[in-house]
């Protein structure tokens, strides 16, 4: 007895016995033990003289034991879609992809919008991706992966970070209406707030000021800069 077709990288496949004499009845046996990988497996048996028989036996899939990162989540933008989109790709003991398996995405350090998607099966490649997990407050986070599937184990994705959308609010942040004797520096400067439309600071928008207003015949005023980029707050 040989074996004599096997999945390409299977390992592992033996045969109880390779040599064996017929009984009685003129029959002869052995047993397979499949390899590691998924698919078909051919046994063929041969006498001198008499030819030779060909067996065939198919591998399934094990259970679900193994999960791992497959796409990190990257940079990404306040209440837009986590970069990359981030995957995972859930196998058996073997390497062999596991179909169907729900996968659920948690986010450290904050919370997903409730339009998020957190909850993925994985397909016919073992992969489960997750296209629609949003973000709306800027900060560094991490994302945690759980499968549905008894003995494995959770994992974490790396560290990625979600910037601030576009500008769409600029409020007065300290400093209005002071008073001051005239021809003096004013003691605290006026200051705005950027942000985008989740309330998170935009960094590095440039805010121009001028004197829109003044008293009739006023002369001397200014302002220490008539152009300001905001910082990270």
């Amino acid at each position: 007895f040989s074996i004599t077709g096997e999945p390409s990288g299977a390992s592992g496949q033996s045969l109880s016995t390779t040599s064996a004499t017929t009984d009685g009845s003129g029959e002869a046996s052995t047993t397979l033990t499949l390899g590691d990988t998924v698919g078909s497996y051919d046994v063929t048996g041969s006498v001198s003289g008499a030819g030779s028989v060909v067996f065939t036996a198919s591998a399934t899939a094990g259970a679900a034991s193994d999960m791992t990162i497959e796409t990190q989540p990257g940079a990404s933008t306040a209440g837009g879609a986590v970069a990359g989109p981030a995957s995972v790709r859930v196998t058996d003991t073997g390497g062999n992809p596991i179909s169907g398996v729900d996968v659920t995405a948690s986010l450290n350090g904050g919370s997903l919008t409730g339009g998020s998607t957190a909850t993925e099966a994985t397909g016919l490649d073992g992969i489960a991706s997750f296209g629609n997990l949003v973000i709306e407050t800027a900060g560094s986070y991490t994302l945690t992966f759980n499968a549905a599937a008894s003995g494995v184990s959770d994992v974490e994705s790396a560290t990625f970070d979600v910037s601030a959308a576009s500008a769409s609010s600029i409020v007065a942040s300290s400093g209005d209406g002071q008073s001051g004797e005239i021809s003096t520096t004013l003691s605290s400067p006026f200051v705005v707030q950027v942000t985008d439309e989740f309330g998170n600071a935009v960094f590095g928008e440039t805010v121009t000021f001028s004197i829109t207003g003044e008293p009739s015949g006023a002369s001397g005023q200014s302002l220490s800069t008539t152009s300001a980029t905001t910082d990270g707050s």
